[in-house]
Formats: structure tokens, sequence, C-alpha cells
């Protein structure tokens, strides 16, 4: 997947100058913070892989140490939430990149800094600065409730995220 990833961020950084002429001037920065998004779960999943997945040890992108896939995802991440504001409607990228941040922080052992991520998700307040242009929930919402839900339970109990 991050071959795909890539290639958009590719694609955004011949925009990156003037993203008023990316696609007709729109979706732009919604664009972006999807690209980066995808980017910093790809690498947490490099990093920390689930338990119960099977390893493609063909994967070229498993020769990434773990150090390394940890802050390419904190740093992916982190440019979602920096522009965040400016997304026009996919507004649950901010929320979700809280709960990616949490579930990295948690896999570090960085139980505080995952609790902090995770009760911003839990908080119910609007995350992204421009909330202004969302009407009611955000998409998935529901479903980042519950699963937020389900990693404050394992991490208050010692177990995996």
């Amino acid at each position: 997947m991050l071959p795909e990833v890539h290639g958009l961020q590719t694609r955004l950084a011949a925009h990156a100058a003037d993203p008023a002429g990316y696609e007709g001037g729109q979706g732009y920065w919604d664009d972006f913070c999807l690209a980066n998004f995808l980017e910093g779960v790809c690498y947490r999943y490099i990093a920390h892989p689930e338990p119960n997945v099977i390893v493609d040890t063909k994967d070229e992108q498993l020769g990434v140490p773990r150090e390394e896939a940890q802050a390419r995802s904190l740093a992916a991440l982190q440019l979602v939430l920096d522009n965040g504001p400016k997304i026009e409607l996919d507004h649950q990228f901010v929320y979700y990149a809280h709960f990616e941040m949490g579930q990295l922080h948690a896999c570090m052992g960085k139980k505080d800094e995952a609790r902090k991520h995770f009760d911003l998700v839990l908080s119910g307040k609007p995350l992204e600065v421009n909330s202004s242009t969302r009407k009611g929930k955000y998409s998935l919402e529901s479903l980042l409730m519950m699963r937020t839900h389900a990693a404050v339970e394992a991490l208050d109990h010692g177990q995996p995220v």
C-alpha cells in the first residue's frame, strides 16, 4: 500500500505551491491528510504488526527498522493534525489520527501519551480548528468511539492495544 500512498504524495507535492490548482481547486488538503494518515497507519503496522497477522517476508518495507517506522508514523500522523484545520470535508481524519497516535504510543509503552490522544477522541469536543464546516457527526464516529473505548480498556488492563 505504501507505493500507492507515496504516489499520491508525489502528485500532491506537485501542487504544494498552489493547492488551488489541484483537481479543480478542491480537496487538496483532504487528500493531503488522507495520504499522510494512510502512511502513518502503514508505518505503525510495520513497526508493530498485529499479533494475528501473517507477515509477508517478501515485503521490502519490512527492512525498515522499528524505530524508523515509528518515527515515520508519528511524523505522518502529526502532519494530519497540523493540517487538520485546512480540511474541507473529511474531518474524521483528525479524530482517526489522534486514535492512531494513541495506538502507536501504547505500542511504544508510552501509556500516558496514548491516554492523552484517546481522551481527546472520547471528549466529544471538536478537534479540528475549522469545525464550523462540519455538520453533526463525522464519518464513522460511532465506530471510532467503540474502538477507542476498547483501546482504553486494554490500556487499563495492561493488554495489547
